[in-house]
């Protein structure tokens, strides 16, 4: 199993003329949880192109902070071994607005 995170890479805010890029990117990520037996997480059409062109007027399309959160489904093993492996901490469970639950991590730099 890969993880890939780049040191190197340029990160800044994403643009509104990202969103093909994008969505074509959580395309291929919902492929990979499909694949590996996830199949409760991102349905149902979340994130639709509305979800991240907000998530990028409020300035939230890039992570370049030293102080970074991320959730991810239970059954999200893919995710949850690159988040480990990453270092970050699990800090416990969180729930959406939906009330499902989401498994929480930090990473301080």
């Amino acid at each position: 199993m890969k993880c890939y995170i780049f040191a190197s890479m340029n990160i800044r805010p994403a643009h509104n003329e990202d969103l093909a890029g994008i969505m074509a990117v959580l395309a291929a990520a919902k492929e990979i949880m499909r694949a590996s037996g996830n199949d409760g997480q991102w349905v149902g059409g979340y994130p639709s192109e509305e979800v991240i062109l907000e998530d990028i007027a409020r300035g939230n399309g890039f992570e370049r902070e030293p102080n970074i959160r991320i959730d991810t489904h239970r059954n999200n093993r893919i995710m949850q071994h690159c988040i480990d492996r990453y270092g970050f901490s699990y800090c416990g469970i969180i729930y959406l607005e939906s009330g499902d639950e989401r498994l929480a991590y930090q990473l301080i730099r």
